[in-house]
């Protein structure tokens, strides 16, 4: 999964094992990404995600662009039901701490 430059996608130790996207890698992602991106949004492996997208089963748009796969990110953000962003505590003490700053 590409990030932002200077975050580090979390690696699973166990083989097979699909670590979640978290908020804060989900909202930093590009405006499409792989199926191997997508399914871990979702919670699946990339086998589980290719069958449902044979299966014309997964959960969102997939585009076939040549040989692989893209997702859309507002089309993935949707179908988990996220319609806004969260708000993290750390981002509001950082904006609280600017606000004092430039008062």
């Amino acid at each position: 999964m590409r990030l932002p430059h200077g975050e580090r996608s979390r690696q699973s130790d166990r083989p097979g094992h699909v670590l979640p996207v978290t908020f804060p890698e989900l909202f930093g992602l590009p405006v499409v990404v792989d199926l191997r991106t997508a399914g871990r949004a979702v919670g699946v492996s990339i086998g589980t995600a290719y069958k449902l997208v044979h299966a014309n089963a997964f959960p969102c748009p997939v585009m076939r662009l040549g040989h692989r796969y893209k997702v859309p990110t507002a089309a993935l953000i949707e179908a988990l039901h996220i319609d806004r962003i969260p708000v993290y505590e750390e981002d509001v003490e950082s904006g609280a701490a600017f606000a004092e700053r430039t008062a």
